[in-house]
């Protein structure tokens, strides 16, 4: 395991602030970092293995239909991105597998849709996308490789809270919530000598297998 590194006075400082503003709704830092861990380290080797993966996995997808649909990858990361809110994960590879061979999404809402068909049209993703969840979500499969980015979303707050349905769905809009989620996980990779969004993932298939939670990231417009 790699070695701890210290926090710095400003990291501390800029957690504090975050604990501040979504104070109320969250346990605090160490709390949630301990439970955290615990998922962590009560995980299977499986969930391990699968977990360390998953962006990997998710950015192959990604060039695989850009190889067959004449796109980049850049863009199919960014139209599985914009089609993935409150969908499974093998409903949002069709769906977005269908927009990138047609050059139109359909089988979302409209403005995920619009989204995607922005993205088709050549817009930069980083342009369109909206929210952090979902920008954080498309920059783990661009890039995941190089992406700091961690995607939080309800589960992953059940996670750090340490038991589902712990929190208001709507904790994530309170100011200073998602910093602090993202810090906790921040945290936690570098115990690990892992990237962020490696934690999430593993953390994710973990708190899935061991809750029985459908297959899906829980991802909406913050």
């Amino acid at each position: 395991m790699a070695h701890v590194k210290q926090a710095t006075p400003g990291g501390r400082a800029r957690r504090q602030a975050a604990y501040v503003r979504a104070r109320g709704e969250l346990p605090t830092f160490e709390e949630m970092r301990a439970n955290l861990r615990a998922t962590i380290d009560g995980s299977s080797f499986g969930a391990e293995v699968e977990g360390l993966a998953w962006y990997e996995s998710a950015h192959s997808i990604a060039a695989d239909m850009a190889v067959r649909h004449g796109l980049t990858v850049r863009q199919c990361a960014g139209v599985l991105a914009a089609l993935s809110p409150q969908t499974g994960w093998a409903e949002n590879i069709r769906l977005a597998d269908e927009a990138c061979g047609s050059g139109k999404a359909s089988g979302h809402t409209f403005d995920a849709c619009g989204k995607a068909d922005r993205i088709l049209a050549g817009e930069d993703p980083a342009d369109v996308l909206g929210g952090r969840k979902v920008r954080s979500f498309f920059a783990n499969i661009v890039e995941p490789g190089r992406s700091g980015a961690v995607t939080v979303d309800r589960h992953c707050v059940d996670m750090l809270v340490g038991r589902r349905g712990a929190v208001n769905d709507r904790v994530l809009e309170r100011p200073g919530a998602y910093v602090l989620c993202a810090a906790v996980v921040r945290a936690v990779a570098r115990d690990l000598g892992w990237r962020p969004h490696e934690v999430q993932a593993v953390a994710w298939v973990a708190w899935r297998q061991a809750h029985d939670v459908a297959f899906r990231f829980d991802l909406g417009e913050f």
